[in-house]
């Protein structure tokens, strides 16, 4: 019941995404579908001219709000410093969504470029106060005086689009033409106007935009976009239904087990309430006296249960919060109809786990119960129900182990696969600030003095980063053709070297100058798919005509969910954002002192951020592990749960077999031998099970190694490891107490009962 309260939490707080806004069933957010050359790819940018156009042209569609970034921006107050992300929007945006503000008016708080709104959190780390609309802050290395034109109720922690600072959508002077696909634009439709409505007439819109060739508009429900959408420059709030489908059946799972434990339990203590059932109906009760009499207890049991269990969950949720490193928190997103489940899942599971013991108790003959004339453990029904149960039991303890096996598998083979770079020992210095970009090689310059410093590269990039996707040209190529599309990574000569990329052909970049053309480095995919044999020397165009200087092997740059795509290295300083620093393994903590006290000798008002690249890309696999975490826990319980409903179907098997065990032992049976005889049957089962489940983890896994282009194979060992786990905690659960009947003296086992 706490594994089922915890889960529930969860699902509840991933089900409850942007539910809080009133219009939330009307709300679209727009995204493109893009051809290069045979691939189809879809994006969640789009210009920032659309919004007004599609409003203009479109019937139905009430209202558009634009969202853009200044990125991780330097805010000054009260002479204090802090790096916070800043979010752009238009004034619309309180129209649209049901954010709050606690002070300020909705209508004009982004009417202007200047003005920010606050969080209330941030208002008071900042100020002390939520009382704050007419204040300023600096904002930039520039220093830039923005006022507070309004206080922000907090931003629900789930919801999809989450910010702590607000400004006008106006301070964006850039970028804003039809070519620039850089912004989330969402649209509100008119009351009564369906999602298809919409969308049958996007192609014949689409088609009357400029630079649109082989782009497609489509729209995605505000509701849908959490759990549905795998867009690239998708949000990082984003979950996936499928990690949801996971979790719901493995609470089921594991629920059923429970309530088989239940049923076996309740049958295997027939004989002593076969006499209570007796004694009731020859004191006039009837059978569904009875039967609501077994129901009861099953439901003041379940009921019990439940409730030890909220008050165990309130104190577990922080560590299960932990274990899936979500923002979840007790009983934080439960609302009133999740009391109403509750009710109805106690209820279930009473039916569920009360019912067959109920109708077998209460069908007793009251004469040959008070008797003790009776004979269940011999009822063919009744024997042949619980070995089923039981059968059932470690059929999905099996599936659950081997699934955690084949996970970790697979996590283990992600984390040691060679990807075609070296990530450790590189530290990742964040260096998109504008005080720092400008004078990025200055800093490189001076750190390179360090002897416990291998190299530096400056980049744009970072794993799990969507990347750059650009219309590519080449030598022989018609200029006009605008079909072809590649990936590429801004960086400087140093990169290849950094991170170990291993060179083919040719040599490394170098810097573009007016004398030497820009340098293009591409990967074996790359050369592939333009179909040169010698690419070196050879014309390309991505972001500046240059020439190819070199080829390296293919190496991940991205996810191993994704297969290795065409992708160019380039020059390209204005969007350097990361320092790549590859250092000596000696000295770690003193090389990082260096560099931070480096950066403050130059970048002297710039916070100091670093991390390391290897955890950076590990970080791309976060669902993946917490599922492995989930996943783990419960096969354990699960089997748990199944040794306990095994141990107590051992006492009642033993139990009405204790006369046999005597004749055996009289008739020279060894007690070693009755032990075998008695463990056998349990082992039997269990090989049973695992035949059984065989198929179904191989549906299951191949499903889940699906999403992964690199992956493991399905080796025979998962199978059998899980069996032989299994089996191993099965015989430690009933050896004691077999070995304890086996070992009686014959003549008590013939004495009794």
């Amino acid at each position: 019941m706490v594994l089922v309260i915890m889960l529930f939490t969860w699902l509840n707080f991933e089900f409850s995404f942007d539910r809080f806004h009133e219009n939330a069933r009307r709300i679209y957010r727009i995204y493109e579908t893009y051809k290069s050359g045979e691939s189809i790819g879809t994006y969640a940018g789009t210009p920032a001219p659309l919004g007004g156009k599609i409003k203009n042209e479109i019937p139905g569609i009430a209202e558009f709000v634009r969202f853009g970034s200044l990125g991780r921006t330097l805010i000054k107050c009260n002479n204090e410093q802090f790096w916070e992300n800043i979010t752009l929007a238009d004034p619309s945006i309180f129209k649209i969504f049901s954010f709050r503000l606690i002070s300020g008016v909705p209508e004009t708080a982004l009417a202007n470029p200047g003005s920010i709104l606050i969080d209330e959190t941030s208002a008071i780390k900042y100020f002390g106060k939520t009382d704050v609309v007419g204040q300023t802050v600096l904002i930039g290395e520039d220093k830039r005086p923005f006022n507070i034109t309004g206080v922000l109720e907090d931003i629900p922690l789930n919801s999809q689009r989450r910010f702590r600072f607000l400004a006008s959508f106006a301070e964006m002077t850039e970028n804003l033409e039809w070519g620039s696909w850089n912004y989330s634009t969402y649209i509100l439709a008119e009351k009564n106007i369906t999602e298809n409505s919409i969308r049958e007439k996007l192609p014949e819109f689409t088609k009357t935009l400029p630079k649109s060739d082989n782009r497609q508009l489509d729209i995605q429900p505000l509701l849908r976009i959490h759990l549905h959408s795998h867009l690239r420059g998708d949000l990082p709030t984003n979950s996936d239904i499928k990690t949801i489908y996971v979790a719901i059946t493995v609470l089921v799972l594991v629920l059923f087990v429970a309530c088989i434990n239940y049923m076996n339990l309740a049958t295997a203590r027939f004989t002593v309430r076969g006499k209570e059932a007796g004694i009731r109906k020859v004191s006039g009760a009837t059978n569904a006296d009875l039967r609501k009499l077994f129901i009861s207890e099953s439901i003041i049991l379940t009921s019990v249960a439940f409730t030890i269990s909220l008050i165990l969950s309130c104190f577990l949720i922080p560590f299960f919060k932990s274990m899936v490193d979500l923002p979840i928190d007790s009983f934080t997103y439960i609302r009133p109809i999740a009391v109403i489940i509750f009710i109805l899942l106690i209820i279930i599971i009473s039916l569920i786990s009360g019912s067959y013991p109920a109708l077998i108790l209460s069908s007793v003959n009251p004469v040959a119960a008070i008797r003790s004339e009776f004979s269940p453990g011999k009822s063919l029904s009744l024997r042949n129900l619980r070995r089923i149960l039981v059968i059932f039991q470690f059929f999905v303890s099996i599936i659950l182990i081997a699934c955690t096996l084949i996970i970790r598998s697979q996590m283990n083979f992600i984390e040691k696969r060679d990807i075609g770079l070296t990530p450790d020992q590189v530290i990742v210095i964040p260096i998109y600030q504008s005080e720092v970009s400008p004078r990025y090689d200055l800093y490189k310059k001076e750190i390179l003095r360090n002897p416990d410093i291998i190299s530096a590269s400056a980049v744009c990039y970072f794993p799990g980063k969507s990347g750059y996707y650009q219309d590519v040209w080449w030598e022989g190529l018609d200029r006009n053709d605008k079909s072809k599309m590649i990936g590429w990574i801004p960086s400087d000569q140093d990169f290849v070297s950094t991170l170990k990329i291993e060179m083919t052909m040719g040599e490394s970049l170098t810097e573009a100058t007016d004398k030497a053309p820009k340098g293009y480095i591409l990967n074996e995919s790359a050369v592939k798919m333009i179909g040169w044999e010698d690419p070196l020397g050879k014309k390309i165009d991505i972001a500046g005509e240059g020439i190819v200087t070199g080829v390296v092997k293919d190496f991940n740059f991205k996810s191993l969910r994704s297969q290795i795509e065409p992708v160019a290295l380039t020059p390209y300083p204005h969007l350097y954002d990361n320092m790549f620093v590859r250092i000596s393994t000696g000295k770690i903590n003193e090389t990082l002192g260096f560099l931070r006290d480096e950066w403050k000798k130059i970048f002297n008002e710039t916070v100091f951020e670093y991390s390391f690249l290897d955890e950076d890309f590990m970080k791309m696999y976060k669902k993946d592990t917490m599922i492995m975490r989930i996943v783990t826990t419960v096969s354990v319980l699960s089997l748990f749960i199944s040794c306990i409903g095994l141990f107590g179907l051992v006492i009642f098997t033993t139990d009405s077999r204790t006369k046999e065990i005597g004749i055996r032992k009289v008739a020279g049976s060894t007690s070693r031998e009755i032990l075998a005889m008695l463990s056998i049957e349990f082992i039997l089962w269990i090989l049973i099970a695992l035949a059984a489940s065989v198929p179904v983890i191989i549906s299951l896994m191949h499903r889940w190694l699906a999403d992964f282009a690199y992956r493991i194979s399905l080796g025979w060992w998962f199978f059998a490891l899980a069996g032989m786990l299994t089996i191993v905690f099965s015989l430690l659960t009933v050896s004691w107490h077999t070995w304890y009947i086996a070992g009686k003296n014959p003549v008590d086992c013939l004495r009794h009962e």
